[in-house]
């Protein structure tokens, strides 16, 4: 994890983590990692907004696409991006987002069961 702790070393375990659960390797660090779990902000999405929940969003597409693909991911209408010259929200609730990009979904494509557990 010290010199992987990135993104973009997803690739050397999405098709074998499997193997490491079985053979009994801690994953414990692997979890709490960067390397599943990619951080971003891109000048396309907005960074502030007055809703303070927090949405979990499936994206199916590519990485490289993501950048785009705002609308599609948030596509209802409250959560346009806020036009600063408008007086309808009250500017003291206005909150920064964080988009995380989480592929351990992936991870279930590559996993194989085993025909004698059931």
């Amino acid at each position: 994890m010290k010199y992987q702790n990135n993104y973009v070393s997803s690739y050397l375990y999405i098709k074998n983590f499997s193997e490491l659960l079985i053979k009994g390797i801690k994953v414990k660090p692997l979890m709490d990692s960067e390397i599943f779990v990619y951080k971003f902000d891109f000048d396309e999405w907005p960074s502030t907004h007055v809703d303070d929940n927090k949405y979990t969003r499936p994206y199916n597409g590519s990485i490289f696409d993501i950048r785009e693909s705002y609308r599609d991911i948030f596509w209802e209408p409250s959560f346009e991006a806020i036009d600063d010259e408008s007086n309808e929200f009250d500017t003291s609730r206005i909150y920064k987002v964080c988009y995380t990009l989480n592929s351990l979904p992936q991870l279930s494509e590559f996993a194989i069961r085993d025909k004698y557990s059931g």
